[in-house]
């Protein structure tokens, strides 16, 4: 697992963590902080229109500077709400772009997650050029590749899946991809909103939060379950931390991955570090902690990192304007009741991408949508590949000791084999959905350490 957003598989070697510096002396090497998200200000109160305004001109801002080029810039349109806000606002005629743009898409057909209904109607709506790719699945050579050109983990499945966008790019002569990254992690929202309700006394709407969590569960996972969820995360944080310390070691005594060797586990206390539940000061916003624990996590910076590392491994520089500080800092520095507004993810961007008069907004059938696309398969074909390609030779994480190699193969049989049995799958099973990424870093591993190895 990502453990922290300076390690590296390197022994000895660390990773500068964002919004920070080492300052080097002949004597000393410190390490210096240098922006911290939980020293923002809040907003004063306002109007709900005010903050929505507010929004709308930052994000406006961070989309008009990051067009900034010499070459046709490429906008990757999903569909989604967050690359389709990006185009719209790209396209304005009130701020004509110096350089060309066109949109970008991939499309899934005869797949759930193919999205053209969505990428047709904002197409209809703005005038730009447009290149649609079907996705490239990652072969076990091409993860190879990766892992020995960048002397780490291979991209994820479905980071690479965008390689017919970049080479199309390349070739139109351009340097620059802007993308949509980043909005979800900041703009979703938090899973404590109901027990911030309860911390501020605000008792229904704690309860209206809590159950609407509970409808936000999986497909296919038992109603009970989600409810249970819900009300763990509305309440859990409120019991005394070493109450929740006890709750999750009996609750979790054994780890429930059995290819993770035993022996690592103990050796590195990694299923104990794993089940300390997160310290919470009672005096502050919990949402808000929330928020930030996981853009500071390190499983979202290595995510960027890896996407980012993809793109310039084409001669591409990626640019998101969601990760803009500016924006980032309102999303901080909001007031619950926006942030928070009704269980409404993303209740900001929607309410400033509305259509109004001098405002071209966007399609409501893609401001108003509450899915979003999953890729999955893409984890099982990378799996599938995988399981025909290494299956029948030692592992080099088996001979460290770090898994049981026939534990493992039998979990990625078992999650190959649900996968199938499904209706309309291969997909993923509810109960396989974690499961599949930790097999999957398992064998990106594998592949790094087999890189690695002198020739």
């Amino acid at each position: 697992t990502v453990s922290g957003n300076d390690r590296t598989l390197y022994q000895g070697i660390r990773r500068l963590p964002p919004a920070h510096l080492w300052v080097i002396t002949p004597k000393h090497a410190n390490l210096r902080r240098f922006y911290n998200w939980r020293d923002t200000s809040p907003l004063p109160a306002s109007a709900a229109a005010d903050y929505t305004e507010q929004f709308r001109t930052c994000l406006s801002e961070a989309v008009r500077c990051r067009l900034d080029a010499t070459q046709p810039i490429a906008l990757e349109l999903s569909g989604g709400l967050d690359s389709s806000s990006i185009c719209v606002l790209a396209s304005r005629p009130q701020q004509p772009p110096q350089v060309e743009l066109y949109a970008q898409s991939l499309v899934f057909p005869g797949l759930p997650c193919d999205e053209r209904r969505y990428i047709e109607a904002v197409l209809g709506h703005i005038e730009m050029d447009h290149q649609a790719f079907e996705a490239t699945p990652l072969t076990i050579t091409r993860a190879r590749a990766q892992a020995r050109r960048d002397g780490d983990v291979p991209a994820y499945p479905n980071g690479v899946m965008s390689r017919g966008l970049r080479l199309a790019a390349q070739a139109r002569g351009s340097r620059v991809v802007v993308s949509g990254s980043g909005s979800d992690e900041w703009w979703t929202g938090s899973r404590l909103d109901g027990a911030e309700r309860l911390r501020r006394g605000e008792w229904s709407l704690a309860w209206e939060e809590t159950m609407r969590a509970a409808q936000r569960g999986a497909v296919g996972r038992p109603r009970w379950l989600d409810v249970a969820r819900a009300l763990r995360l509305s309440l859990g944080p409120w019991l005394p931390w070493h109450w929740r310390q006890r709750y999750h070691q009996r609750r979790h005594s054994q780890p429930p991955w059995p290819w993770i060797a035993p022996a690592l586990l103990s050796r590195t206390h990694s299923w104990e570090r794993m089940q300390q539940p997160p310290r919470r000061e009672r005096s502050h916003d919990w949402t808000l902690q929330d928020v930030i624990d996981i853009v500071e996590s390190g499983w979202v910076y290595h995510a960027y990192e890896m996407e980012a590392r993809e793109a310039a491994s084409y001669g591409l520089e990626l640019r998101a304007p969601f990760t803009d500080r500016r924006l980032c800092a309102l999303a901080v520095a909001l007031p619950l009741a926006v942030r928070a507004r009704r269980g409404g993810s993303k209740y900001l961007l929607r309410q400033a991408m509305r259509r109004d008069v001098g405002w071209r907004g966007l399609p409501d059938v893609v401001r108003t949508r509450a899915d979003k696309a999953e890729f999955s398969h893409l984890y099982l074909a990378a799996l599938h590949r995988g399981e025909r390609a290494l299956r029948s030779r030692p592992l080099q994480v088996a001979s460290r000791g770090w898994v049981d190699q026939a534990h493992y193969w039998r979990a990625v049989t078992a999650v190959l084999s649900r996968a199938r049995a499904l209706p309309g799958g291969p997909v993923v099973d509810v109960r396989d959905s974690t499961v599949v990424q930790l097999l999957w870093a398992v064998m990106a591993l594998e592949l790094w350490l087999q890189s690695a190895q002198p020739t």
